[in-house]
């Protein structure tokens, strides 16, 4: 009888292992599938900075500081004029997304209330719009947990790191604009300031295989047009080679 316990403890677990690693396979297949959503065409952005951040990327953090983007909070940190509007943009773009989770049918978000402004209206106050947004900035245990929710979606998360890449340089033009008034007023105007912060050529390829090439019309003025046309094509051909390795990885993984 021994003997017959111990070989069915030994089932047991053997069963247990195997249960927990299917889990697990179907845990990082269900995160694979959801990535896939993203890597259905690549987008590659070339512009020219003052610095590059190297700050790692915390959503909370990073979700925390685009919330409190209204004029209000512009106006009292001294942004400067010129960039508040794209700055809201920023913001308006955060409660965009959250309107669209709110609105998916299949998430498991609340449903969307009726006469949602964000989505009807890109020019819409923030200041007197009531935010459906969680608030990270209060410390009570029900808004922390809507936000760690909403941190936890990674459809979220992927929008929310890119819309701090266009934060960082907007931050850097900001930098720019304050040295500038304090040290030379009369030097470089601020079209040419914001313009240093711009993207400068754009390529976007397709699963498909069609390919979208832009350029601002400020790179055939830019005195080093051709290093930066140089520096984006090594990145496009750099970028489009990780990606097809990433994609064949993804096909040979999925066909066994």
């Amino acid at each position: 009888m021994a003997i017959g316990r111990n070989n069915n403890q030994t089932q047991m677990q053997q069963l247990g292992r195997e249960m927990t690693r299917r889990k697990d396979r179907f845990g990082f297949l269900q995160s694979l599938a959801e990535v896939l959503v993203d890597i259905t065409a690549l987008e590659i952005n070339t512009m020219v900075v003052e610095r590059i951040s190297g700050d790692p990327f915390i959503p909370w953090q990073v979700y925390r500081d685009i919330y409190l983007l209204t004029s209000s909070y512009l106006e009292e940190k001294g942004a400067h004029p010129s960039l508040r509007e794209p700055y809201l943009e920023l913001r308006r773009k955060l409660e965009l997304e959250y309107a669209l989770l709110l609105a998916d049918p299949d998430s498991d978000f609340e449903d969307l209330p009726e006469n949602y402004p964000i989505l009807t209206d890109p020019t819409v106050d923030l200041d007197t719009m009531t935010s459906r947004l969680p608030n990270p900035t209060q410390t009570n245990k029900e808004e922390i947990i809507k936000t760690k929710k909403l941190l936890n979606n990674s459809r979220f998360v992927r929008s929310l790191r890119k819309i701090r890449e266009l934060k960082i340089a907007l931050d850097n033009c900001d930098r720019a604009l304050a040295r500038q008034e304090r040290e030379n007023p009369q030097g470089e105007n601020t079209e040419e300031l914001q313009l240093k912060q711009s993207i400068y050529a754009q390529t976007i390829v397709h699963l498909d295989g069609q390919i979208l090439n832009r350029y601002a019309q400020e790179i055939f003025r830019h005195p080093h047009k051709e290093q930066i046309l140089a520096i984006h094509q090594d990145g496009v051909e750099g970028a489009t080679r990780q990606w097809r390795e990433l994609l064949s990885f993804i096909i040979h993984f999925n066909s066994h």
